[in-house]
């Protein structure tokens, strides 16, 4: 009896991006987007080390996925290139730092092509994927990868890596939707990570572009103490105000608007919250008597560009005169 042959898989059989034309996209969430953007930029300026391993973890929050994962492209001593992984979200975390070959894996296959692609069961076709503990290995009763999205990561003209989310059961597929919304926020973190590489290199190639570095370090710390300070400064002011039942209004002479403490606009005894942001409203308050007093303090203030003090009376719409 003659046995039959093994089945020979091409790298077409895998590759299914075509099918994600044919599938609805699922509504955009356009709040998670922006907040995982706005997450990104903040972590890059403050914790750069943790921004790829946000992006992963995003990435299986917002596809709903299993598994994701960053590959970065690296270069060995013999000069093979290599997809290395870098970080890990999901089921597959206890392999950081695998790798694979650039020229047969199916991020390379991402960064040839420079665009989005889908595989379905990939271990198919890489078949180091089916040997016992590999780096793709799926869950234990799973019935492997089922689909997984890979968007290549460049950054002017230059492929840096890949990011991949992974299905390993059918409850879902990828659609337009996540491809929208995975390339977008790999664009955008690929430009991230070429401009703290270019600034690292900076940092060691260039002694006079390190010492400008650590001084703007410096000056960014100045910068956040004197922030927090004034910040301290305006919660005691704000304390001592309401203690005290003071006010205060600051007018912008250049613009024309006007900005009042709460206390300040009961104090005032404005009609509406429209008279008091504007300087018209509240000199309509001003005594008619102290009105041309003041708008010539504020003419000389203005053209002097200072700040004045001066004692004047006030009339508030119930026709109460006060003294300020």
């Amino acid at each position: 009896m003659q046995l039959p042959k093994p089945e020979t898989i091409t790298l077409d059989d895998i590759l299914i991006t075509e099918e994600l034309s044919h599938r609805a996209p699922r509504p955009p969430n356009w709040q998670a987007e922006a907040d995982a953007v706005r997450s990104l930029s903040r972590q890059l300026a403050h914790e750069p080390e943790v921004m790829l391993q946000s992006l992963v973890d995003l990435a299986v929050e917002l596809c709903d996925a299993e598994s994701a994962g960053v590959s970065l492209l690296e270069t060995t001593p013999s000069g093979e290139e290599v997809l290395r992984w870098s970080v890990l979200a999901g089921t597959l975390t206890a392999q950081v730092g695998s790798c694979m070959p650039r020229n047969f894996s199916p991020c390379g296959v991402c960064l040839d092509q420079s665009a989005p692609i889908l595989f379905s069961h990939p271990e198919r076709y890489y078949t180091y994927f089916q040997v016992a503990d590999s780096p793709l290995s799926a869950e234990p009763n799973s019935v492997g990868i089922v689909e997984a999205l890979i968007l290549p990561l460049i950054a002017d003209g230059q492929a840096l890596g890949a990011i991949w989310i992974a299905f390993y059961n059918q409850r879902r597929q990828f659609n337009p939707e996540d491809v929208r919304l995975m390339t977008n926020l790999a664009d955008f973190t690929a430009a991230l990570l070429r401009n703290r590489w270019q600034t690292q290199e900076l940092l060691v190639n260039d002694p006079q572009f390190r010492v400008n570095a650590i001084e703007r370090q410096q000056a960014a710390a100045n910068l956040e103490q004197s922030e927090q300070a004034l910040q301290q400064h305006d919660q005691l002011l704000a304390i001592a105000m309401e203690a005290t039942h003071a006010g205060w209004g600051d007018w912008n002479w250049l613009t024309g608007e006007v900005e009042w403490s709460e206390n300040g606009k009961q104090i005032m005894g404005f009609a509406t919250d429209a008279e008091a942001q504007t300087a018209e409203g509240w000199l309509q308050r001003v005594h008619p008597e102290d009105r041309a007093q003041i708008e010539a303090h504020a003419a000389e203030a203005a053209r002097d560009h200072r700040d004045f003090n001066l004692e004047y009376r006030i009339i508030r719409a119930n026709g109460e005169i006060r003294w300020l």
